[in-house]
């Protein structure tokens, strides 16, 4: 992506995020995230169960973040 100059948009954590932070990863993975071309409209979706309802989407709730900002400490 750096050498095309292109910038990261969005990155679809899911649920993935609960894992790595249980496991002890999340550093690690913001440290990684860090290093990639962001600017301040680069988000993070995130998905978190407990949206209630059974159809589709299975009850989880989407959330959104801002990639720069939260990776800005990882580093």
């Amino acid at each position: 992506m750096k050498s095309r100059e292109a910038t990261v948009a969005a990155f679809y954590l899911s649920n993935a995020e609960q894992y790595l932070q249980q496991d002890g990863l999340w550093g690690t993975f913001c440290q990684n995230v860090a290093t990639l071309p962001l600017d301040v409209s680069s988000t993070f979706i995130r998905s978190q169960g407990g949206g209630g309802g059974g159809g589709r989407g299975g009850g989880f709730v989407n959330f959104l973040g801002a990639m720069a900002q939260e990776t800005r400490n990882c580093r």
